[in-house]
């Protein structure tokens, strides 16, 4: 009997999907991480400047209403941590999660909406039904 040598297969990958810079090759390139440096500074600076410009306008005219001058000024903080935690998460979120979990967040999205307009759960100002009230903050789900 005669063996017969065969050749080594080789093994091919199929070519990788065409995605945006991944997070790795992000971190390895400098130019990326200083546009995304600045970016966030200017954020964060544009976002100081809009508390401050809240506090400077309303602190005058809720003083001559209220006791607490400060009261636009916490609600506006709570607001700047809430978006904080938000810019957080979408740091550190890749797209692959992102794609994974698309169906169950555009759920969630349509199921808020639709909330909104349920009596009791909805909260009607000026003859809109277009907020939702929770724990004394109301949040409009459209924006």
């Amino acid at each position: 009997m005669e063996t017969r040598e065969r050749a080594p297969r080789e093994r091919t990958r199929p070519p990788a999907p065409a995605r945006s810079l991944s997070r790795e090759r992000a971190a390895q390139d400098p130019e990326s991480a200083r546009l995304s440096a600045r970016i966030t500074a200017l954020a964060a600076t544009l976002t100081a400047f809009g508390v401050v410009m809240i506090y400077s306008a309303s602190s005058v005219g809720i003083g001559l209403r209220h006791d607490d001058v400060t009261e636009f000024l916490r609600k506006q903080a709570l607001w700047v941590s809430l978006a904080l935690i938000v810019f957080a998460m979408a740091r550190t979120t890749t797209l692959e999660s992102l794609e994974r979990h698309a169906k169950p967040i555009l759920l969630g999205v349509v199921l808020v909406l639709v909330l909104v307009l349920i009596p009791g759960v909805g909260y009607k100002t000026h003859g809109a039904r277009r907020w939702i009230r929770v724990a004394g903050l109301t949040a409009e789900p459209s924006e």
